[in-house]
């Protein structure tokens, strides 16, 4: 969650534009999945005291015609707002755990443990616009389950910026405010799934829960001290069960227009069953020289 970066994938992408209008629509023949950090990383959450099983190897969809990912996105301006409307058929980047058992002895079975990649069907929308020095802006998406999957889920996540200018200080050039809330709904559930569920519970399936906003907040002030130099303060909360909270403060400097610092610190709390405080021994130090070509 913390080191989080794209990576890029095979795919086809087609776009129309007609007036302040376009659609686009894009095809990725094979899935890649998200890499994880390596099993003995400080990243990779301990597995919950008293668990015992097999954990197995991951199952990748094959590659075939049927397996192939899509998407369409189409937006538009109308009257001062930014909309958009989109959809997406293929598979969650990062695995679930489907429970099974393995017989060891005669007799005598244990839990296994199989990564899986849910395949969903997400219709989504987004918005966005301005009040005076108000940004608002909002999106949410309807996440529906074709296989591997235990819930069908709708998220969303809405909030605001605002900017102060001309602050007359020859130091300072802007500073921006940004507060935003998200919340996760369960639309249908499918209790005799072999898929685990999520939760703040200390389970196996808690290890690779991805989404921070199942209720929660975030808020950044951003400080624009030159065109080349800005100050970030983040802080994001998670309420969903035991609270847990994010904080980073940092420093980014463009060198050139090819190189590009960053530093600062991460701070990480909470329960060691909650979101965030999974990683809280993690508190660190960053340091980062970027090139750009």
């Amino acid at each position: 969650m913390l080191d989080n970066e794209k990576m890029g994938v095979y795919s086809a992408a087609a776009r129309l534009n007609a007036g302040p209008a376009s659609l686009m629509f894009v095809v990725i023949p094979v899935f890649t999945p998200s890499r994880l950090p390596l099993p003995d990383s400080r990243w990779t959450p301990v597995p919950p005291s008293g668990v015992t099983g097999i954990l197995e190897g991951r199952q990748l969809p094959s590659q075939d015609v049927g397996n192939m990912q899509y998407a369409a996105r189409a937006k538009a301006t109308l009257g001062g707002w930014d909309l958009s409307a989109s959809y997406f058929d293929g598979f969650k980047p990062t695995p679930s755990f489907r429970l099974s058992t393995v017989e060891v002895a005669p007799g005598t079975s244990l839990p296994a443990y199989t990564p899986v990649f849910t395949r969903l069907r997400i219709a989504g929308f987004d918005f966005s616009t301005t009040f005076g020095k108000f940004e608002v802006h909002g999106e949410g998406a309807f996440k529906l389950v074709v296989s591997n999957g235990r819930d069908d889920l709708f998220q969303g996540l809405a909030g605001f910026n605002y900017s102060w200018d001309g602050l007359g200080f020859r130091w300072l050039d802007q500073i921006t405010l940004i507060v935003e809330y998200g919340r996760e709904f369960t639309l249908h559930s499918r209790p005799n799934s072999d898929i685990l569920p999520p939760g703040n519970a200390p389970q196996v399936g808690d290890l690779l829960a991805d989404n921070a906003f199942r209720n929660g907040a975030v808020a950044r002030i951003q400080f624009k001290l030159t065109e080349d130099t800005q100050l970030k303060l983040t802080g994001i909360g998670d309420f969903d069960g035991s609270p847990s909270s994010y904080a980073q403060i940092k420093l980014t400097h463009r060198l050139s227009d090819k190189f590009q610092a960053e530093s600062g610190l991460d701070f990480l709390t909470g329960a060691r069953d909650s979101f965030w405080g999974r990683w809280r021994d993690n508190n660190r130090f960053f340091l980062l020289l970027k090139l750009f070509f």
